[in-house]
């Protein structure tokens, strides 16, 4: 019998566009994003028991968020090392990509990572969650909204209001 989630066609439609969109607000780069979509794609269609897949559309998006985050963490981990070897400059500029805006921040080089958790942590409760769960965790802002129980809008001007607040704290730092 004919089962259309044995069909990668159908299942492409039907939950392309949320992976990318999932995957591109992580990794902030379109080229990224997309691969990652394909590669989840593959890996579906290799595994050997999707039968046991109760929800296919979160099994999807949950790898796709996994994959996306550790793209992520690798781009950091070469930058680092790069960085490392790399000739002594005034000051050092990173790219960060908010969705699919790039904004340029000048980090000084007393920033530490000691100082980053401070920051995080004088934000007050409902900002440092929100914060943290977007931009550490991964998570979109609907998943976001399904755990603490806020609006999507609410999860976004708070997020943007405790990004602005870390921002500030760490330029003063």
């Amino acid at each position: 019998m004919f089962n259309k989630f044995d069909n990668i066609e159908y299942l492409y439609d039907k939950y392309s566009k949320r992976m990318y969109f999932t995957s591109l607000r992580i990794v902030g780069n379109e080229y990224d994003a997309e691969e990652i979509m394909q590669d989840v794609f593959i890996k579906y269609y290799k595994y050997p028991y999707k039968n046991s897949i109760n929800n296919i559309e979160s099994w999807l998006v949950s790898i796709c968020i996994r994959q996306s985050i550790d793209v992520v963490r690798k781009k950091k981990r070469d930058k680092n090392l790069i960085d490392e070897y790399a000739a002594e400059r005034d000051d050092n500029i990173t790219d960060i990509y908010d969705r699919g805006q790039e904004i340029k921040i000048k980090i000084s080089k007393e920033i530490t990572a000691e100082n980053i958790k401070k920051a995080v942590l004088s934000l007050p409760e409902i900002l440092r969650i929100i914060v943290s769960l977007h931009l550490i965790e991964g998570y979109d802002y609907e998943e976001i909204a399904q755990i603490t129980g806020l609006k999507q809008n609410t999860i976004r001007s708070r997020y943007l209001r405790g990004k602005g607040k870390l921002a500030e704290s760490l330029k003063t730092a």
